[in-house]
């Protein structure tokens, strides 16, 4: 996260669509782990990229952070980049 807000400064200054595939060939090794996500990206890349463009975001969180509980409403699918999640159910 650190790194990010350390090059925002020359990410507003690239134009959009630029910055759109920069995020998304971040976020394209982890997105693959998932078929949904494999297959649209090897049928239609340029749709791939469109929806990831609008409807992913990252989380960045600490060990021992809760991502959701029992009464949460579901907000959307989560997709562990590195690390991993343990489940509990009380």
């Amino acid at each position: 996260r650190n790194e990010l807000q350390q090059h925002m400064p020359l990410l507003q200054n690239l134009p959009e669509g630029m910055v759109k595939e920069l995020f998304q060939e971040g976020r394209s090794d982890t997105l693959r782990g998932h078929a949904f996500f494999r297959e649209l990206g090897q049928s239609d890349p340029s749709m791939e990229l469109n929806l990831c463009s609008q409807a992913v975001a990252e989380l960045h969180l600490l060990a021992g952070d809760t991502i959701f509980n029992t009464t949460s409403k579901v907000q959307g699918m989560y997709m562990f980049a590195t690390g991993l999640g343990i489940y509990f159910y009380f």
